[in-house]
């Protein structure tokens, strides 16, 4: 089989200057032949120690092909089958006069030639990263493993590309963060800015992807009690924010907020698009509002649909590459984006953009946004642990709104800078009561606590066992009802380990007392079966199922969600006597008000607290005023 690259030499010593590029081939996979004169170079090329340890070593499958005087045939097949030919004889060389008979458009001279080897080179390890990319999000991480393993040290790029990946594949199947993880995002972040500075853009891409998959992997953020990025947002993101790469592609050179426009009329309405988002149904509540003004016409469109790779929060080089292939110097990149549909008709002649979630549909839309629409960005929860809030163009958002205090302090921590010029707002959920209030409170409720949408780590169901277990030593009356999909939706050793501790504790005494509902669109039927509504999670934004159980005449018992221990937590959102520190005071507080009467009493508190907080015209309102401007 022919070879990409064909090197032409007289003397050993002549091969020195490009030693580094070819051995570095070679660990890329690039099959390489050396083409020598038998009784001038054959000898040296295997003994001369350089050589012996660099291209002897690295390419055992490869030949020596000797170009005998007569005929040269072998010789030519390689050259015109070649990619690039490499010339290090002197002129007048038969070898070289050969080369320049068969191919004369690919034969360069040393040192013209070394921006083809390197060329090559950053192909074939795009090439490889690309097949480990794949495999990671096939979640052969075994096979991703091996792969790093024989082509990874190829080249310090790819070294550091292999080391960040191998920590981010060791984190999923272990369930530990690395030691060294600043190291390892930092050599990553160091390669990106190195080819970006050599104009790869496509390996600099899968380098800087390499470091945001460790940097921003779901189990260093999404379900722990102490993310980095919560306690230490600007020590964690230092090495990213000092990337040449990550500054130049996460701007939008040249963008400009658009001046205040027209005041709209049902004659000349404003046109708004709405992206739902990662989770639509969030964004139910702001399409009625909005459909309610007749000064608005407004459209709803999920990017996702347009394009698959803009529909998650989760990692996606695709979607990094497009980002990349915003800035003038990321054409390259390309290569990996391929070109994702025209947003032109959907967005030309919108007056307002309101992307819903923080996600790759959310930067999508920051940087298409036509020069006329405003945009408006609404963060609700895990976007904020998810890299793409990062790349949205912040300097083209005008109106950042969050759902919560605690979650409009976390943001401003994690996004510092990047919000200037940007209003920041909070908007709490609004939640119809009558939903809730049609169905009364079920025989019972007394001694029964619930929890809605617990089947997710973040939603802590083991601290309700917690609960229940202290409860039932004094009295074994108390159940726990838990209403939704089930643990085993994610992936890794961290989720596995925890849903394996949860049957366990299932299995055991506590079991019996544990009664599972699969999920149901009538929430109000399963809340009215609640005489305690818990809120368990390690993180919320806002938590709309306490706010319903409240509705729905449950006592709330809110844990003191951990991730934000230090700054506004949820007694910034709900009423303090909601909030309590521990699974020893949750019980407290429960038992406390075991007493029927008692309960109720606290109930109709905690429903009355809640219809006056969280009351659905004051959101509808609110958002048409961030429309309105």
């Amino acid at each position: 089989m022919a070879s990409p690259v064909v090197v032409l030499a007289a003397r050993a010593d002549d091969l020195a200057p490009a030693l580094e590029q070819l051995v570095a081939l070679a660990g890329a996979g690039v099959p390489v032949t050396v083409c020598t004169w038998r009784g001038e170079l054959a000898a040296p090329v295997l003994t001369q120690r350089p050589l012996r340890q660099g291209l002897r070593r690295l390419l055992p499958d490869r030949y020596v092909a000797r170009a005998d005087a007569e005929p040269f045939a072998a010789l030519r097949s390689e050259l015109v089958a070649a990619r690039a030919v490499v010339d290090f004889c002197p002129a007048g060389d038969a070898l070289s006069e050969a080369a320049q008979e068969s191919a004369p458009e690919r034969v360069r001279r040393w040192p013209a030639a070394g921006a083809d080897l390197a060329g090559l080179l950053a192909e074939a390890q795009c090439g490889t990263l690309a097949e480990i990319d794949r495999l990671i999000r096939a979640r052969e991480h075994d096979s991703a493993a091996e792969l790093i393993g024989s082509r990874g040290g190829s080249s310090p790029t790819m070294a550091a590309c292999g080391a960040a990946l191998l920590g981010a594949i060791r984190l999923t199947t272990g369930g530990e963060a690395p030691d060294d993880l600043d190291d390892l995002v930092g050599a990553a972040l160091a390669a990106a800015d190195r080819e970006w500075g050599s104009g790869q853009a496509a390996l600099a891409t899968y380098a800087l992807a390499a470091a945001l998959r460790l940097l921003f992997h779901p189990d260093l953020h999404a379900d722990v009690e102490d993310p980095p990025l919560a306690r230490r947002p600007r020590e964690f993101l230092r090495a990213l924010h000092a990337s040449s790469m990550f500054q130049a592609v996460s701007a939008l050179p040249g963008a400009v907020r658009p001046p205040a426009a027209p005041a709209p009329s049902p004659e000349e309405p404003l046109r708004v698009v709405l992206l739902p988002g990662t989770y639509p149904r969030f964004a139910e509540p702001v399409a009625a509002a909005l459909a309610e003004d007749p000064r608005i016409e407004l459209r709803e469109c999920a990017l996702g649909s347009l394009d698959p790779r803009f529909k998650w929060l989760g990692f996606n080089t695709a979607a990094l590459a497009w980002r990349v292939t915003r800035h003038p110097d990321g054409a390259g990149a390309g290569a990996i984006a391929g070109t994702p549909p025209s947003t032109a008709e959907l967005f030309d002649d919108a007056g307002l953009i309101w992307a819903d979630w923080g996600d790759r549909g959310a930067m999508w839309a920051s940087v298409d946004a036509p020069p006329q629409a405003r945009v408006v960005v609404r963060l609700h929860g895990m976007d904020l642990f998810a890299p793409w809030v990062q790349f949205i163009a912040w300097e083209r958002v005008d109106d950042l709104v969050l759902v919560s205090e605690p979650y409009r302090h976390l943001a401003e921590r994690i996004l510092g800078g990047r919000l200037a010029g940007v209003r920041v707002r909070v908007i709490e959920h609004g939640v119809e009561p009558e939903r809730f209030s049609r169905v009364e409170t079920a025989p019972g409720a007394e001694r029964l606590l619930g929890m809605v949408g617990w089947g997710k780590i973040v939603k802590d169901p083991l601290w309700a066992l917690d609960v229940l277990e202290i409860l039932r030593g004094e009295d074994p009356g108390w159940r726990l009802l838990l209403v939704g999909d089930e643990l085993g939706g994610a992936a890794g050793h961290r989720a596995a380990a925890y849903e394996a501790e949860f049957r366990r504790r299932l299995d055991g005494p506590v079991g019996a007392a544990v009664e599972l509902v699969p999920f149901t669109d009538d929430v109000a039927a399963q809340v009215a079966r609640m005489g305690f509504i818990l809120s368990a999670s390690r993180r919320e934004s806002f938590h709309l199922a306490v706010v319903e159980g409240a509705l729905g005449g449950a006592v709330p018992v809110v844990r003191d969600w951990p991730v934000f221990a230090g700054g506004p937590g949820p007694a910034a959102l709900f009423p303090p006597e909601w909030v309590v520190p521990d699974q020893a005071a949750a019980a407290a507080r429960i038992g406390a008000l075991s007493d029927p009467v008692a309960r109720a009493q606290a109930a109709r508190r905690a429903r009355a607290e809640a219809v006056r907080r969280f009351n659905p015209d004051s959101f509808a309102r609110q958002v048409r005023g961030v429309v309105a401007g």
